[in-house]
């Protein structure tokens, strides 16, 4: 079950990074402790409770400077969701000495030939014991080696929930505070990290009885640790999937993020709150003035004045410059040309919004797509042409999104609507 677990758990990681980098690179480092983490957990499966010669010989030695990352990466993407700000500087290079380290001792040992790692397996398998003599890492001795990994790994845990603990003063006076997603954001990162100490600790007691006593006591007095650890360990994807807001961080809004900047001063002068007139037409017909709705996937409180600032720059984005009208138009593009983090478009989406960013995109087009019909502009057009420059990839997603938004196909609609003089 292990085995499969962190199999399933890696591979989800992957896909989450690969999905979710354009909306927040936290999940970079988050990637970056649970792939390593993961596979730590395999790996000691494998060549712990396995006795499969061939899996152990691939197993054993070769992952070890990628477990020295799990700790750093912890502390990074802690660091990354407090600070709703991604950056890595020269001296987060230092984390890596470790895991560099390592792979300079061991880097004969990766060129040895299968052959003889299969016999150091066969060797280990018929007695375990046998593992505190074999030294692969000519750099550090293998005790030092199965004690430094996971003490680093505690070490970053516990300053990232001191950064958690000091968060809550800071963030809580800070110019943006979501109640409830905030607070649901810090437990499950302190969840996190209790998991990450109580397994490390169940590592550690093993370690300890193999380490005085042989293998065979550290299996039978560690066994219930072994057994509350795997169970911990299973909660951490499953939390994701119950809670996948929490990926967004502990997103702080500004105001001042809407202002005009180098890169695009003037979509974000017509964006930014102090552009009044415009923004409080598109307010009125949007309904923000009436307050914010609670959707399904929203959270049930208050919305901060700033989010419903970025609504509004949103919209008033889509309303002046119609940027769904280019066929390859994403999020990502709001974020750029209103200079947010993109993380900060999605979660506005997910809270102040009835719909989602691709629904709000389709209305919009449709919405062109319905006003070109009605004024008579394209009665010289193909009825595909239509929906081509309405921002429609291809005529049979223009036909079906038509039809979903009016009852009728565009033909339907072109004979039976009067047009606009």
């Amino acid at each position: 079950m292990i085995l499969a677990l962190s199999l399933t758990t890696i591979f989800l990681a992957c896909v989450a990074l690969y999905f979710n980098w354009n909306r927040n690179q936290a999940v970079l480092f988050f990637a970056g402790f649970i792939i390593p983490y993961s596979l730590f957990i395999l790996t000691h499966q494998l060549v712990v409770y396995q006795n499969n010669e061939w899996f152990f010989a691939i197993s054993y030695n070769h992952f070890t400077p990628i477990f020295y990352l799990a700790g750093p990466s912890l502390y990074l993407f802690i660091r990354t969701m407090i600070r709703d700000e991604f950056r890595f500087w020269w001296r987060d290079l230092l984390h890596l000495i470790p895991a560099v380290v390592t792979l300079i001792g061991i880097f004969p040992y990766l060129f040895t030939p299968f052959s003889e790692k299969l016999e150091i397996a066969r060797a280990i398998i018929a007695d375990f014991n046998v593992y505190k003599e074999i030294q692969p890492n000519w750099l550090i001795p293998v005790d030092v080696n199965n004690v430094l990994r996971p003490l680093l790994l505690v070490g970053y845990s516990l300053v990232g929930l001191r950064l958690l603990l000091k968060s809550s003063v800071t963030l809580n006076s800070g110019r943006a505070r979501f109640g409830i997603y905030y607070q649901q954001t810090r437990k499950w990162t302190i969840f996190v990290v209790i998991v990450v100490l109580l397994t490390s600790a169940s590592y550690f007691v093993t370690l300890y009885y193999f380490l005085l006593y042989g293998y065979e006591a550290a299996v039978s007095n560690a066994q219930v640790w072994q057994l509350v650890s795997a169970f911990l360990y299973v909660l951490l994807p499953v939390s994701l999937l119950v809670s996948p807001n929490v990926m967004y961080g502990f997103i702080q809004i500004d105001r001042g993020e809407l202002k005009p900047g180098s890169a695009a001063s003037k979509g974000r002068e017509q964006a930014s709150t102090s552009n009044g007139k415009q923004i409080e037409k598109v307010a009125s017909e949007q309904g923000l003035n009436e307050g914010p709705k609670t959707t399904a996937t929203s959270i049930s409180e208050p919305i901060s004045e700033e989010l419903l600032a970025l609504k509004t720059a949103i919209l008033t984005y889509f309303e002046t410059e119609e940027p769904y009208l280019q066929k390859d138009f994403k999020a990502h593009d709001v974020a750029l040309y209103l200079n947010v983090p993109a993380h900060h478009i999605s979660y506005c989406f997910s809270v102040c919004f009835d719909e989602s960013f691709s629904q709000l995109k389709t209305r919009y087009r449709i919405d062109y797509a319905v006003r070109l019909l009605q004024e008579g502009v394209a009665s010289g057009m193909t009825i595909e042409a239509i929906g081509q420059q309405a921002g429609f990839a291809s005529k049979s997603s223009f036909f079906t999104a038509f039809k979903e938004a009016t009852g009728q196909t565009p033909q339907q609609y072109l004979s039976e609507v009067p047009r606009v003089k």
